[in-house]
């Protein structure tokens, strides 16, 4: 008869029904918790990890323009150009005259100079989206003699994005400033033709995005309003560098 009424004792074993779901709605809230957490954590990774790639794809092509500098044949022309005001793609453009080292030199075009030319255009990516990117085009020695001929008057060559070399994608800007030692202020300066203090070095510096950034940017439009007036959420996306490279007159 005993078994058929259960003791008050008996009735406490297990959980009840509240018990399951409090502890439910505890064991959400940890593993939302734990979820943010994770997602931060990988994000947080994720910019880290392209800024890192910046960094060294920006080295690289500092690696690349200051060897070419290094063997610039001195008093031969430096051509600095920047783009008109208002233009799509706000950025400079450089051009220069190097020794070709013998181990680089062509039969089928003697010679032992070249022009070295560094540019940024746009270019239309197999899923037809435009991206600019910052182009290197080389010269052959008689072309380059005839920049050599024009002396101060040599204009910036001919480029063509479809035959010249890409060096970096996904380039916001690109700046190549000529500066001075300003004896009186003791400070670099931007130098220009009125100034009697010769330049000393070029400052470069350019700036790209993520590539998780450009997928936004489907033509010319969309990138000139992002160098213009980049959104808040934008700006950690965008990466600078810069680096001086010195003048040998």
């Amino acid at each position: 008869m005993n078994d058929l009424y259960p003791s008050p004792q008996s009735k406490q074993n297990g959980f009840t029904l509240i018990e399951l779901l409090v502890t439910m709605a505890i064991s959400s809230v940890l593993l939302l918790t734990l979820s943010a957490v994770v997602v931060q954590t990988t994000d947080s990774y994720a910019v880290s990890q392209h800024a890192v790639n910046h960094l060294s794809q920006a080295r690289a092509f500092f690696q690349i323009i200051e060897s070419d500098f290094s063997i610039r044949l001195p008093d031969t022309p430096l051509i600095l150009r920047s783009s008109p005001p208002g233009a799509a793609q706000s950025s400079d453009r450089i051009a220069f005259v190097r020794v070709i080292p013998n181990d680089e030199q062509n039969s089928e075009s003697p010679g032992d100079l070249a022009t070295i030319c560094y540019y940024v255009a746009y270019a239309e990516e197999a899923d037809q989206r435009v991206v600019p990117k910052l182009y290197r085009k080389i010269l052959n020695p008689a072309e380059t003699q005839n920049c050599i001929e024009a002396g101060e008057n040599a204009e910036f060559p001919e480029v063509d994005p479809t035959l010249d070399e890409p060096v970096i994608d996904f380039v916001l800007s690109f700046r190549a400033t000529l500066m001075y030692l300003n004896p009186e202020t003791g400070n670099d300066e931007p130098w220009d033709e009125t100034i009697k203090t010769p330049s000393s070095h070029i400052e470069l510096i350019i700036r790209t995005v993520d590539e998780s950034l450009s997928r936004r940017l489907t033509d010319e439009e969309a990138w000139n309003r992002l160098t213009i007036a980049p959104k808040k959420n934008d700006l950690q996306m965008i990466r600078t560098v810069s680096h001086r490279i010195s003048i040998e007159k």
